[in-house]
């Protein structure tokens, strides 16, 4: 059993009465503390980014605020997430960063992409969602059985796209932060972690900024990033007949 198991099998040692020390809110979204615990324990209460442990806060990759483009209804009406499967409280959308890397994201400055080995599997993926349900690990000692196994967390690799990189704070000293200029910064970070976040909604979350009227203009990496994006875009929304039913996530 890896550390990170333990630590949320574990969970019950910890008094949830008692604030958190880190980060109580989504971003300003009141958030479960035990939820809150559960994923910098998971992340160990590092930035997922950048590993600083400074003002590190949850942050949601889809639906963080009441006005954000809701991609669900999307996914599901293609049959690439299967209705009610997805937990908004879950791993599968709840990542650890710090405050400026958190901003960033919310500003659309960067974002996760599933990195090429799996984008080459996405355009056959509309259709196929999945029959089986991901076992999250209980909260509380008690509600382990000794009947019952536990499935570790599954992992996707991410690369990590960065639009604007004057808007982007250090990442390991791989990203200035302080240049417009696109041949000094790197735009494209292949397989940066391999994180427990739902692939599809993950690229669904970068969708808005492919294509989008941002500067500096996309290097050579980013463009052909967004020309896999587009495709993949366009064979999962020729899988469903127009109008067919309502969605939500219109695009293409």
């Amino acid at each position: 059993m890896s550390d990170d198991e333990q630590d949320l099998r574990s969970a019950s040692d910890l008094d949830y009465d008692e604030p958190s020390t880190i980060s109580e809110e989504i971003l300003g979204s009141p958030i479960k503390p035990r939820i809150v615990r559960k994923v910098e324990r998971y992340y160990g209460y590092k930035c997922v980014l950048c590993s600083s442990n400074d003002r590190v806060v949850v942050v949601c990759t889809v639906l963080q605020g009441p006005y954000d483009l809701n991609p669900l209804p999307w996914l599901v009406d293609l049959g690439v997430l299967r209705p009610g499967s997805f937990d908004m409280d879950g791993f599968e959308n709840l990542m650890l960063l710090c405050e400026p890397h958190a901003n960033a994201y919310h500003n659309e400055v960067w974002r996760w992409l599933p990195s090429s080995t799996y984008r080459a599997a996405m355009s056959t993926m509309a259709n196929s969602a999945p029959k089986e349900v991901a076992i999250d690990f209980p909260d509380d000692e008690e509600d382990i059985k000794p009947e019952i196994t536990f499935a570790p967390l599954a992992t996707t690799p991410f690369d990590v796209l960065v639009y604007r990189p004057g808007e982007m704070p250090p990442i390991d000293g791989r990203v200035s932060g302080i240049t417009n200029d696109p041949s000094g910064d790197e735009r494209v970070i292949a397989h940066w972690r391999d994180l427990p976040l739902d692939p599809c909604v993950v690229y669904a979350a970068a969708l808005p900024m492919v294509g989008a009227a941002y500067v500096p203009h996309p290097d050579n990496a980013l463009r052909e990033i967004e020309r896999e994006c587009i495709a993949i875009r366009a064979s999962w929304n020729a899988s469903v007949p127009r109008g067919s039913r309502p969605c939500d996530f219109v695009i293409g």
